[in-house]
C-alpha cells in the first residue's frame, strides 16, 4: 500500500516536472523575440541620438533586452498555466 502510494506521488511529481518544461519552453519562444527586438530599438536609440562610444551602446542594449527578457518571463509564470503567453 505504501509503495503504490509513493508511486502515485512520483508519477505526480514527473507530470509536474513535464508540465513546468513545456510551459517555460513556451514562454522562451514567446518572449525571446520580443526582447531582442527591444534590445535592438534600444541600440538603434543609442546610437543615433548619443554621442555614447560603440561598446557602451552594445553593453546598454544587452542589459535591456535582458531586463525586459526577465520580466516577461517572470509574467508568464505568475500567471495561470493556460493562460502564460500573452
Amino acid at each position: 500500500m505504501a509503495h503504490q502510494v509513493q508511486s502515485i506521488n512520483w508519477d505526480r511529481e514527473l507530470n509536474n516536472t513535464r508540465d513546468e518544461v513545456i510551459r517555460s519552453s513556451s514562454a522562451i519562444k514567446t518572449w525571446l523575440p520580443l526582447s531582442l527586438a527591444a534590445g535592438a530599438i534600444t541600440f538603434l536609440i543609442i546610437s543615433l541620438l548619443t554621442s555614447i562610444p560603440l561598446e557602451r551602446a552594445i553593453v546598454g542594449s544587452a542589459l535591456t533586452a535582458i531586463l525586459v527578457f526577465s520580466g516577461m518571463l517572470f509574467r508568464s509564470f505568475g500567471k495561470e498555466k493556460d493562460r502564460y503567453d500573452h
